[in-house]
């Protein structure tokens, strides 16, 4: 039972991580927050810690939730049990923290809470998935097997999520991903459903209004919610796991593709994912809902590259992007530090070739538009 509660613990801690915001996209100005807590566990990554932190005045309730840092000689001096104090800085799409101090100790690492110990099996790709009863944003009662014949793209949150690095991003990736949808092909059997498992406060009536800031088609996208414990327990048999906290909830996320049959096609257990990477499951998962043309229907994306040093770094990068399977077309400028992409999005995404520079000892970011010029 040890091993179980700190396999589920790990599970629980590291389900969200803090993404980076993309160089260039629009944000506003930073707001800092003083925070105290207690160091609950370090990831391998050297930026990211685990933080059971106090409440934040006007910002957020006490809770347990993972906090990256920028710079990763932030928590070079910090160890597991450790109370500190930091700064969290929070930005309308992204949030990282520094000035991070050890003032104490107390070895009060969170314990594994017994909501928790009831996990039934996690699902997996191919498995059935079990029906639900569903709410949507307009009254209206539904079943998610009411969906059969389209591929479902899933995702779970709860409104008053306030750190933007994770409901808040699913839901800006969901918005990403339904103007890529209805731009290639609105007529194809697909769509898109966010689940809250917030019910006594997401109403139909709050879900509607949230919607608003995201969505512009209802006919390609639901929000929903059911009775609290059967999306939870739908929820469980996804890997989804809640804690609900005094004003607040801590939860890993879970994003699921499922075929028109209703299996499992593919799941996303963070969100170190992008756009790009949900609209190439869900036409995979139903090759009727990519494009008609002939041949593959190739995608752009544009990347920041830091770490390149010369003109042969750029060189090296160009080769290694260009013998990447899917990719047609890779420019490397190394005077602007950004690369220029065509590639299938059936067969790899800008995350995969983000990977693949950080394999090179490079970073990549997403610009979110045309390169700029920078010369």
């Amino acid at each position: 039972m040890v091993a179980v509660c700190l396999g589920l613990a790990a599970a629980w801690l590291t389900g969200c991580r803090p993404a980076t915001t993309p160089l260039g996209a629009a944000d506003t100005p930073p707001t800092a927050y003083a925070v105290t807590g207690v160091v609950q566990r370090l990831q391998p990554d050297g930026r990211t810690a685990i933080i059971r932190h106090d409440a934040i005045p006007d910002y957020m309730q006490a809770m347990t939730m993972p906090f990256v840092a920028r710079d990763p000689r932030q928590l070079g001096r910090v160890t597991p049990g450790d109370q500190i104090t930091f700064r969290l800085w929070v930005t309308e799409t992204d949030a990282w923290i520094d000035q991070v101090r050890k003032t104490g100790r107390r070895d009060e690492l969170s314990p594994v809470p017994d909501d928790l110990l009831s996990l039934v099996d996690e699902l997996e790709v191919g498995d059935l998935l079990p029906d639900c009863a569903l709410v949507n944003d307009q009254g209206q009662s539904f079943r998610l097997s009411d969906l059969r014949g389209r591929v479902v793209g899933l995702t779970f949150l709860f409104t008053r999520c306030p750190l933007p690095t994770y409901c808040p991003l699913m839901s800006r990736h969901f918005a990403d991903a339904h103007q890529a949808l209805l731009a290639s092909r609105p007529n194809t059997p697909w769509h898109l459903l966010t689940v809250s498992f917030d019910p006594d406060f997401d109403t139909p009536r709050v879900l509607g209004m949230y919607a608003r800031q995201y969505r512009t088609d209802t006919n390609h996208w639901t929000f929903a919610t059911g009775e609290r414990d059967a999306v939870e327990q739908f929820g469980r048999q996804l890997g989804l796991m809640l804690v609900r906290e005094p004003g607040t909830i801590s939860h890993n996320l879970r994003t699921v593709v499922i075929a028109p049959s209703g299996h499992i096609h593919h799941v996303f257990r963070d969100n170190d994912w992008h756009p790009s990477d949900l609209v190439a499951q869900i036409r995979a998962a139903d090759p009727s809902v990519a494009s008609t043309k002939e041949g593959p229907a190739f995608a752009s994306a544009h990347l920041a590259i830091s770490g390149m040093s010369c003109e042969a770094c750029a060189r090296a990068i160009q080769t290694a992007l260009n013998r990447e399977p899917g990719v047609s077309e890779a420019t490397v400028s190394f005077d602007r530090g950004q690369a220029e992409l065509r590639y299938d999005p059936l067969r790899t995404a800008p995350t995969r070739l983000i990977k693949l520079l950080r394999e090179l000892n490079y970073d990549g970011v997403p610009l979110a538009g045309p390169l700029a010029d920078q010369s």
